[in-house]
């Protein structure tokens, strides 16, 4: 597996920002075990005349293959809408 010291500080830095800010993050867990996973970073645009010029982007969707089929994920995508 690769790891990266500066990548993981770096990334450790920027949710301490930005974390329920214009991060979202959303999981189930089982027995402390994430077992699925979706976030959100909303961005931010010059507003135009129909729009507040924020976008939401769904990112790092994923779910254990074992939990798979069970509606998990539609539950965390519908909860970053």
């Amino acid at each position: 597996m690769f790891y990266d010291d500066d990548l993981f500080n770096k990334t450790k830095n920027y949710l301490l920002k930005h974390l329920n800010q214009d991060v979202f993050i959303f999981m189930y867990q089982e027995n402390d075990e994430i077992i699925s996973t979706c976030s959100m970073q909303v961005i931010s645009y010059l507003p135009q005349y129909n729009n507040n010029g924020k976008v939401g982007y769904l990112c790092n969707a994923y779910t254990k293959k074992e939990y798979r089929s069970r509606g998990l994920q539609t539950n965390l995508i519908n909860q970053c809408m």
